[in-house]
C-alpha cells in the first residue's frame, strides 16, 4: 500500500510543479532568452525587423532619350507597310530593378498635335523593359512604346511626324498604374 501512495504523491508533486513553473517542463522555449539585455531591471525587447517597402519611385529615375524613326514591316500577304517606331531609354537606380521584373512599371506617351491627327491615337504605353546598359548604381532600359504600320501612311508625312516627336510627345512614368513622374 505504501508503494501506491508514493506513486500518487509523486504524480501530484510533478503536476503541481508543472503548474507552478509553467512552460519550464513543457519543452517550449522560454519567452525571454536568458541573455536578453536588461535596462532598469526590465528586459529590453527587440522590435521585430520590418521589411522596408520602397516608396521613392522618383529619385534617380531619368529619361535618357526618345527616338522616333520610320520603318517598314512586311505584312502576311507580302506587302510592305510603312510605319513609325517610338523607343524610350530610361535610367533607373538599381534599387528599383526588382520592380521591373515584377512588371510594376509602365511608360506612357501622351500624343498631341499633328502626330495625334496623323496616327489617330492620343496615347501609347508599354511595360516591356529591355536592359541596354548596366553599372553598379543604375541600369538603362529600352522601352519600345509603339510601332504603327499602315498601307495608308505616306513616307513624307511619316518623316514629318518623326521630326515632331519632341514637340508632340509627353513621356510619363507609372508605377502600379499610378503616374509618378513626367519627363
Amino acid at each position: 500500500m505504501n508503494q501506491k501512495w508514493v506513486s500518487v504523491v509523486g504524480v501530484v508533486v510533478v503536476l503541481g510543479l508543472s503548474l507552478l513553473l509553467g512552460n519550464a517542463f513543457s519543452g517550449a522555449p522560454a519567452s525571454e532568452p536568458v541573455s536578453a539585455p536588461v535596462q532598469d531591471g526590465k528586459p529590453v525587447l527587440k522590435e521585430p525587423e520590418q521589411v522596408k517597402m520602397e516608396t521613392d519611385f522618383v529619385t534617380g529615375v531619368q529619361l535618357r532619350g526618345v527616338t522616333a524613326r520610320t520603318a517598314t514591316m512586311t505584312d502576311v500577304d507580302g506587302s510592305v507597310l510603312p510605319g513609325i517606331e517610338y523607343v524610350v531609354e530610361l535610367e533607373l537606380p538599381r534599387r528599383l530593378v526588382k520592380f521591373v521584373a515584377e512588371n510594376r512599371f509602365e511608360v506612357r506617351a501622351a500624343v498631341s498635335g499633328k502626330t495625334m491627327q496623323y496616327l489617330g491615337s492620343d496615347q501609347f504605353h508599354a511595360n516591356s523593359f529591355r536592359i541596354m546598359e548596366s553599372n553598379p548604381t543604375y541600369l538603362v532600359y529600352q522601352v519600345n512604346l509603339i510601332n504603327y504600320y499602315s498601307a495608308t501612311f505616306d513616307t513624307a508625312q511619316l518623316d514629318d511626324v518623326v521630326s515632331r516627336s519632341n514637340e508632340d510627345l509627353q513621356i510619363s512614368f507609372y508605377v502600379d498604374r499610378n503616374k509618378v513622374k513626367d519627363f
